[in-house]
């Protein structure tokens, strides 16, 4: 019986030594397994280094190709004509006009005009608001030239006639067209023209759609064109009242207000946004209530069901 009892014990050992040198095993294998992710991490680390390094090698090329070009332009410059000298004392401008005076073959006294002109000229173009670029400066002054040469004003005067006269003409076209801009708004009825119109210029852009349900509550949503956005964007009081989605007359009223204040500011004349309505409300004269209300604030366009 003792024999018996000390095999099953040696078994149990066996067992257990077996158990741990398993353990062992899994932990040397997670090990393992934990060194090459990252060796294999660093490798990808050291490949990503060399693309990067690779690019700033590129780079650095570029730059001294660069700064060789620009060395070779100043070494040029250094020995063309415009070169100081040394012998003379030179003002600020002197070298430009060394340079005009031989590139031009002109004296000194002509080359310092000439300089003169193109400061003054240059500072007089820096001035202007609206001014043009270099190259269509240039390309008018080439235009002018031979006027210039000759001695003869730039525009001659049957054309200056011409052109005040062609200015008459179209002063008086623009009256004819504002009197009868004015004409067919009383014809239409309206007070004050659109603020949004379409390409044509014959039909309104809407600004919102607008429906007032049974119970008088207002529903708001966007009616305006994409080309619209960003001017709807800077209209005071819209995104408000768009967040509000569903309201009461009053609160539309109120946040409404905004809107209209912005339209009496519009430039060059005050405008009214147009709106798409749709009026559910069952009795007549809420209806009517609800319909003067929008009118207050919009130009509507009543669609039905």
């Amino acid at each position: 019986m003792a024999d018996r009892n000390s095999d099953i014990f040696h078994i149990s050992l066996m067992e257990i030594a077996y158990t741990i040198i398993m353990v062992l095993v899994l932990l040397l294998g997670a090990r393992l397994y934990e060194y090459a992710e990252r060796e294999k991490t660093n490798e990808d680390k050291l490949a990503q280094q060399a693309v990067l390094l690779e690019k700033k090698a590129e780079e650095i090329k570029a730059l001294r190709q660069r700064l060789e070009t620009v060395t070779k332009q100043l070494a040029t410059a250094q020995s063309g004509p415009c070169q100081l000298d040394e012998d003379d004392p030179v003002t600020t401008m002197m070298p430009c006009v060394k340079c005009i005076a031989r590139q031009g073959n002109l004296t000194q006294a002509e080359a310092q005009v000439a300089t003169d002109l193109s400061v003054e000229l240059m500072e007089t173009w820096r001035k202007l608001d609206n001014r043009p670029n270099l190259s269509e400066l240039k390309k008018a002054l080439e235009q002018a030239r031979p006027l210039l040469a000759k001695a003869e004003p730039l525009v001659e005067e049957s054309r200056y006639q011409a052109l005040a006269a062609q200015s008459q003409e179209q002063a008086r076209s623009l009256k004819e067209a504002k009197a009868q801009a004015e004409y067919f708004r009383r014809r239409s009825g309206i007070d004050l023209p659109p603020c949004w119109m379409d390409e044509s210029g014959r039909s309104p852009q809407y600004l919102l759609s607008i429906r007032v349900d049974a119970r008088s509550r207002v529903h708001v949503s966007p009616a305006w064109p994409q080309e619209r956005n960003d001017e709807a964007k800077a209209i005071p009081g819209l995104s408000k009242l768009l967040n509000l989605k569903t309201m009461s007359l009053n609160t539309f009223a109120r946040h409404a207000a905004p809107i209209l204040q912005y339209a009496n500011a519009h430039q060059p004349e005050a405008c009214r946004y147009y709106v798409r309505l749709r009026n559910d409300v069952p009795d007549r004269r809420g209806a009517d209530r609800a319909r003067l209300k929008i009118e207050n604030f919009f130009y509507k366009y009543e669609v039905h069901r």
